[in-house]
């Protein structure tokens, strides 16, 4: 082994070079540049107060931290993707930690020009500090392709995304229900969607559900004044308000404005059922103050009122108003009777209108027959000779 000599001047070429000493600085460089071909091995703590460059690879075995009360700066001149690249690559519990502990401080990464790109990687910063990422004039991107999360867990502590001139795009492409879920898990928390330009929420041929179990379902129920359009688009729409479950109930009400139902194109319009016991009422207002009118408009429309099926029956009443049937002056007032045909002197209507119709009797020459028509409704007995 060639044993290194100081000299004044000049230079010395070994093949190999150990330098051994008992304590304190065994080997000072002053000035100038220290240049290695081969390898370089150090047992103990080694101080550069110079430049450190290492042209081939740099492989540390043990731990190794870089400690400076001044900037430390990685800086990669290589055109190429990437360029820098911090890996673990030691087992499932791996995690690269960036973090930033002075109070008030932040962590901050700027990304001039380019993208960044971080795959399953730990930023962290402690106490009351920021975390910034930062792009001056590219954008950012997080890939993962197992679950990925971000989370904050202090109380009352929000996470906020801005966009400032762009759109806030959320995408999934999982055939599933719930692919894109929002949900508020506190016991007063609230969902609130709000637009300046509006709102709107729309399926590609597909249903929208909209369920609040038993809360109240709540459509413009403030205090402003605005249209509300349920099934007005051009398309064919069959709209359902209501239930018919148990007791279920709708009402429709409106201010002092009309409430119209079927104002426009020809259409056969159904209110209540034939349904057992069902009943319709159809009310107005008191003292005068309102009137009821069927087929009052203008037009020359057939009113029916009743039926002639079964014991069905028809009551028109009146106060001391009294009831008016009135028909123009070239029109009539038909009262249809209830016809009876009896082969016999006698037959009895108990209709309030009728006619009655005796066939199959003769009488002989100057003979006379009573004709007895009976009506129990009306309690007079008529008979003709």
């Amino acid at each position: 082994m060639d044993i290194w000599v100081a000299q004044a001047t000049g230079s010395g070429s070994f093949a190999t070079v150990e330098i051994t000493g008992a304590s304190g600085d065994v080997l000072t460089v002053d000035t100038g540049d220290t240049n290695l071909g081969g390898d370089l091995a150090v047992a103990g703590d080694s101080v550069l107060t110079g430049d450190l460059t290492v042209e081939g690879d740099f492989t540390a075995n043990g731990d190794f931290t870089l400690t400076s009360v001044d900037a430390i700066s990685l800086i990669s001149t290589s055109n190429t993707a990437p360029s820098i690249t911090l890996q673990a690559n030691g087992g499932t519990s791996e995690q690269i930690l960036i973090e930033s502990y002075k109070v008030l401080e932040h962590l901050l990464l700027i990304l001039p020009q380019q993208q960044a790109v971080f795959y399953s990687m730990l930023l962290e910063a402690h106490l009351q500090q920021q975390f910034h990422v930062e792009a001056q004039a590219g954008g950012y991107q997080l890939d993962g392709i197992l679950t990925s999360q971000i989370n904050v867990t202090g109380s009352g502590a929000d996470l906020q995304v801005n966009c400032t001139g762009g759109s806030f795009l959320v995408t999934s492409t999982e055939s599933t229900a719930g692919a894109v879920t929002l949900t508020a898990s506190g016991g007063s928390g609230t969902v609130v969607l709000a637009g300046t330009g509006g709102v709107s929420v729309s399926a590609t041929n597909n249903t929208i559900a909209l369920t609040s179990g038993t809360g109240a379902m709540n459509i413009s129920a403030d205090a402003t004044a605005n249209a509300v359009n349920v099934g007005t688009g051009a398309g064919v729409k069959t709209v359902i308000v209501g239930s018919t479950n148990s007791t279920s109930a709708t009402t429709i009400n409106s201010g002092t404005g009309a409430l119209s139902i079927g104002t426009s194109i020809a259409k056969a319009i159904t209110i209540g059922n034939n349904t057992t016991s069902t009943s319709v009422s159809i009310q107005a207002g008191t003292a005068g103050a309102g009137a009821i009118n069927i087929g009052t408009t203008a037009n020359a429309v057939p009113v029916v009122i009743g039926n002639a099926t079964g014991a069905s029956s028809v009551s028109v009443l009146a106060g001391t108003g009294g009831i008016t049937l009135n028909a123009n002056s070239t029109g009539k007032i038909s009262l249809v009777s209830q016809a009876v045909t009896a082969a016999a002197f006698s037959a009895t209507n108990n209709a309030l209108v009728g006619t009655v119709t005796l066939t199959g009797q003769t009488l002989a020459n100057a003979a006379t027959q009573a004709i007895t028509i009976s009506n129990s409704n009306i309690p007079l007995q008529m008979q003709y000779y």
